[in-house]
């Protein structure tokens, strides 16, 4: 008797494609980005890793790959952005899981005084493609009155995805 293929979530949401999907919406928005060999760093550490690991491993190279200053580096991440999804639904549909780790890179990387307005703004524009309700919390545990208050704002916008930041 044959078994099943066994299914791998891990492996539906974050695989070649997929991250050449992420990679080359990045080198339309910034042509200096080393497409190739951000994949290839990112793939070559897929097999031993879950599925929380593969998305750490794309923001930290992200990180690598992009420029160092946070603000130029985020500029890019926003522009790369694929168009939002259905603003009206109000379903499960949280996106596409391969724009996970453009919100953890938001969170490891501009979670601080300086950057609390962009990467606040960042998230909400992420939102829209996938759900930014993970790195929110890095925020809310640092910052709690104005990331409560930056919701708050939030609760309002005629954008579903937007609501349930």
């Amino acid at each position: 008797m044959k078994s099943k293929p066994s299914f791998s979530l891990k492996e539906q949401l974050f695989n070649k494609d997929k991250v050449n999907y992420l990679a080359n919406l990045i080198k339309a928005a910034y042509p200096e980005f080393e497409q190739k060999a951000f994949s290839e760093d990112v793939l070559k550490e897929f097999p031993k890793l879950e599925l929380k690991e593969r998305i750490n491993n794309i923001a930290e190279n992200l990180a690598k790959y992009l420029p160092n200053s946070y603000p130029n580096a985020l500029a890019i991440i926003l522009q790369s952005l694929p168009p939002e999804l259905d603003k009206s639904k109000t379903d499960n549909d949280f996106g596409d899981f391969i724009f996970a780790p453009l919100s953890l890179f938001v969170a490891k990387y501009g979670c601080e005084e300086q950057y609390l307005d962009i990467s606040l703004n960042a998230l909400k524009e992420i939102t829209k493609r996938f759900s930014a309700e993970y790195a929110i919390r890095f925020f809310i545990n640092k910052y709690p009155e104005r990331s409560l208050e930056f919701l708050e704002g939030c609760c309002n916008s005629k954008n579903y995805h937007v609501r349930r930041l």
